[in-house]
């Protein structure tokens, strides 16, 4: 369910997902982190659609963002 809740955010905020890794959790844990890679997109959609899915109940810590560029 957390998944269909941030792809929902992401959709609703004009972001489209390019790439996504979730791992199994470790042994004893419960939680895992999400990498995701989005097409581009302007850095204030990104940053309100981050601020909706860090006040989500199940997200436990902040959204950490890596700006990837091509260097053509």
């Amino acid at each position: 369910g957390v998944l269909s809740k941030i792809a929902t955010i992401l959709s609703d905020s004009g972001i489209s997902i390019e790439a996504m890794i979730q791992k199994e959790p470790k042994e004893g844990e419960s939680s895992v982190p999400l990498i995701l890679l989005t097409n581009v997109v302007q850095e204030k959609k990104l940053a309100a659609a981050i601020r909706s899915i860090e006040s989500l109940d199940s997200i436990s810590g902040k959204v950490q963002r890596i700006r990837v560029e091509s260097l053509k």
